[in-house]
Parts: C-alpha cells; sequence; structure tokens
C-alpha cells in the first residue's frame, strides 16, 4: 500500500502475463488523456469546474439517505430527461 499526498493509494497486482489488446488501449488512452490536459478548452473549463464546485463538501452517505445542507443545492433549475420530467408529473 501507497500513501501518496496524506491518501492511501491501493496498488492493483498485475498480471503476470501482459493482455497485448490491454496495452494498447492503455497506451492509446495515455496518448489522449495527455492530449486532453494540454488542450487550452480543457484546461479553461476544468478551472471553471474547480471555481464552482470546489468550495463545496461532499455530502456524506448514511446508508441510503444522503446529508445535503441546504446552501449547496443551486438556484439554477436542473437539466432532466423528459422520462424525469413526466415521473415528476405524475407524482
Amino acid at each position: 500500500m501507497n500513501i501518496e499526498d496524506g491518501k492511501e493509494k491501493v496498488e492493483i497486482p498485475k498480471d503476470d502475463v501482459e493482455d497485448p489488446e490491454k496495452a494498447e488501449a492503455a497506451r492509446i488512452f495515455g496518448v489522449v488523456l495527455k492530449q486532453v490536459k494540454e488542450d487550452t478548452e480543457y484546461i479553461k473549463l476544468a478551472e471553471r469546474h474547480r471555481e464552482m464546485y470546489d468550495h463545496l463538501e461532499i455530502p456524506r452517505m448514511d446508508g441510503d439517505e444522503v446529508d445535503v445542507k441546504r446552501k449547496q443545492i443551486s438556484e439554477k433549475p436542473k437539466k432532466v430527461t423528459l422520462a424525469q420530467a413526466k415521473k415528476r408529473r405524475k407524482e
């Protein structure tokens, strides 16, 4: 088990035999992820996301209930799917 930045990280043991298809997929993913992280539009949107949401606390889960503070609820209307809207009308 590794500890990085105060957080525990669990290393998943690798198989003895590497699957070439998975290795190629991982390589491609790494290349594309690097391109995305260097993209100026992505950087701008990621910063905007952090400004909007980093100050919020993550709700604590207790069984099936979620503890959410009122100040965390956005005043903006939430986008819902058509199926969700129809279900809400029926209730």
